[in-house]
């Protein structure tokens, strides 16, 4: 607004100075009636002068239009400037309001993790149905196109139980890794795994996915799945999951 003012102050200046010299311009034959002796020898005509003068009114307006373009143009490369400028924190605006969206969303993925399972299943549908919810969560978590969720007698080297999860049905390898592979921490190319600390139990629980490295936060949160997990199926085999008395 400031500038809009400015700049309209400046146009009236400048169409005030034309004014002027043009009502200069046209006295000019009335003001100057004789000569100007500028020596004793040398003495300018009447014509002469008021060609001089006119010219020099002429060249005045010349460079007072020049300084008035140069200013019109320094507004507008301001004015562009600007409008890039304003674009940008458009664009910047709408990027912030998506990560706000995205980390909301995070949020609420974390806090279903971190905070448990408010009912626990009372059924074997029940069951399979939450193991594969935690499989979906960590599958989302990571941004991976699939996930395989395997728990594996450490004396029997055999799988007690695996959920897997997929994005688009096709995605997920017909074989990953195998249980002695897992056992024995070999590296297997294409393929990561993630495992739980090791305990008291000889249960081995782990995450199977495509590899890629992970962020300390990712492997946190899988981590927190994979003993819900854990704790869900220990539940299970011990007989404590079962419908409530009414």
């Amino acid at each position: 607004m400031k500038s809009i003012r400015k700049l309209k102050l400046l146009a009236g200046v400048y169409v005030s100075i034309l004014l002027f010299l043009l009502v200069c311009v046209s006295l000019m034959p009335l003001i100057i009636r004789h000569g100007f002796a500028a020596t004793r020898t040398f003495i300018i005509e009447e014509e002469t002068l008021e060609t001089l003068l006119i010219v020099m009114l002429f060249a005045i307006s010349y460079l007072l239009l020049r300084g008035l373009l140069s200013t019109l143009r320094s507004y507008r490369h301001a004015a562009d400037q600007a409008a890039r400028e304003n674009t940008t924190l458009v664009a910047r605006l709408a990027d912030a309001f998506k990560y706000i969206g995205t980390v909301n969303v995070e949020i609420q993925e974390i806090q279903s993790v971190l905070c448990g399972i408010g009912c626990y299943p009372q059924s074997r549908r029940e069951f399979r149905r939450c193991l594969d919810g935690l499989a979906t969560k960590a599958m989302a978590i990571t941004g991976s196109p699939w996930i395989v969720i395997r728990v594996i007698d450490h004396r029997l080297c055999r799988t007690v139980k695996e959920c897997r999860a997929e994005r688009r049905k096709g995605t997920l390898p017909a074989v990953t890794m195998g249980n002695r592979d897992l056992l024995e921490g070999r590296r297997i190319e294409g393929f990561a795994a993630i495992a739980l600390p090791p305990d008291n139990l000889d249960l081995l629980t782990v995450c199977i996915l495509p590899n890629r490295s992970f962020a300390d936060a990712e492997r946190l949160l899988l981590m927190a799945i994979l003993n819900q997990f854990k704790i869900l199926l220990l539940l299970h085999r011990s007989g404590c999951l079962h419908p409530l008395r009414k």
